[in-house]
């Protein structure tokens, strides 16, 4: 059992497998730690493992729930995420397109079923009627590329991907825009679903991811389901800022602190992926790259910006629209952001920037985001405006 989790985290997969073993795990989990360390896979492993029919788990086990996970198509997991789906299949896409080996096949399967796990029935709901509906197309379309055992042709492999992703592209779009993939209603299915018998099941698991992002009704109503949970429901919850969960969450959950994975594991991780960029050493990079990102243009972008601030210096508008044309290219502006936050606090440790400007430049860049998000706004008014509250900050 954890098989993949050890390769990333070995001290962490020897606890959650002898707790397992032990019957200790608990029913309410917090996986922590920072981006691409391995939480979700973890959170999929623990779920094969609470879900085997074999007295005796392990790595080979060939019962009916195992041989389900194996393949992606369990039907005792949900998971809840909002993270960046669109581009870890458009990156999965382009290595089958590029490679088209048995391995990128199953990278391409694997990430659009992860994905398609937020569209469970457990969570359906007669508002996201549509949505469900588009979801089982494509997950018709992938069972069918899944039991295709012959390689296909470059240009076979080019109709599927198009087609794929103009399947995709509906989900991708409500993905892109909402903070969490959950609504109270789909809360209150989920309660429903997780009350009934569990038939020829040991476990039901929910995979929770960023719930510090979802808004106070949904929190709420996630934790009155948190507090008492059925003895075989398990609620296993992800996040990259752990400080930002309720109080009141955090006191029913088990942490786990997941470590930052080391460069050189990451190293051997892609290598079935034969990159061309041998600079390609994280998985970080692995994925902005696959993106299209040009990081060159975009730190001298960023710097350009930060500079401006600290100098108190407004830039006149055509040499700003040119900035925020480099940065308005990119789709990550998850990252993008999360670069300016950590420019900005390298100058709060410099002492070029006092605490409390800091703090308010931090909280503005993350309102915008947000705003962004939920109401779709031009990313290049997000920017703009990021650097308008900066220096009215920085002016106060």
């Amino acid at each position: 059992m954890f098989n993949k989790l050890r390769e990333t985290q070995p001290e962490l997969s020897n606890i959650l497998e002898l707790e397992i073993e032990k019957n200790t795990f608990s029913n309410s989990s917090l996986f922590c730690g920072p981006q691409y360390s391995s939480k979700m896979t973890a959170a999929i492993e623990v779920a094969k493992t609470l879900s085997c029919l074999s007295e005796k788990k392990g790595v080979n086990c060939n019962c009916s729930s195992c041989i389900a996970y194996d393949k992606y198509i369990m039907q005792n997991l949900v998971v809840i995420s909002n993270r960046d789906f669109e581009n870890r299949i458009d990156v999965a896409i382009q290595q089958y397109s590029k490679n088209r080996t048995d391995f990128t096949k199953n990278y391409l399967i694997e990430s659009v079923r992860i994905f398609l796990l937020s569209y469970h029935n457990a969570i359906y709901t007669d508002k996201n009627k549509t949505l469900f509906e588009t979801a089982y197309e494509v997950s018709e379309l992938i069972n069918e590329f899944a039991k295709n055992p012959i390689e296909l042709k470059l240009r076979e492999a080019q109709r599927f991907t198009k087609s794929l992703q103009q399947k995709l592209k509906p989900l991708i779009t409500v993905s892109n825009k909402n903070l969490t993939s959950i609504s109270v209603d789909g809360v209150r299915a989920m309660q429903t679903w997780l009350s009934n018998t569990l038939v020829n099941e040991r476990a039901r698991i929910v995979v929770i991811e960023a719930i510090e992002k979802s808004n106070d009704s949904v929190r709420n109503s996630l934790l009155k389901i948190l507090e008492e949970p059925n003895e075989n429901v398990y609620f296993i919850l992800l996040s990259n800022n752990p400080s930002r969960i309720m109080k009141t969450i955090l006191s029913r959950v088990r942490r786990y602190n997941f470590s930052q994975i080391p460069i050189e594991k990451q190293v051997k991780i892609l290598a079935p992926f034969t990159l061309d960029d041998s600079s390609i050493n994280s998985f970080e990079k692995f994925f902005l790259s696959a993106s299209g990102i040009k990081m060159n243009e975009v730190n001298n972008a960023l710097d350009s910006l930060v500079l401006s601030v600290i100098n108190k210096r407004e830039m006149n508008s055509n040499m700003l629209a040119s900035i925020i044309k480099v940065l308005d290219s990119s789709t990550e502006d998850e990252y993008i952001l999360q670069e300016l936050l950590n420019k900005v606090k390298n100058e709060y440790l410099n002492k070029k920037i006092d605490t409390k400007t800091c703090k308010r430049i931090i909280q503005d860049i993350s309102v915008l985001y947000n705003n962004q998000r939920v109401f779709n706004l031009p990313k290049k008014n997000m920017y703009e405006n990021v650097y308008r509250k900066m220096m009215e900050n920085v002016n106060a």
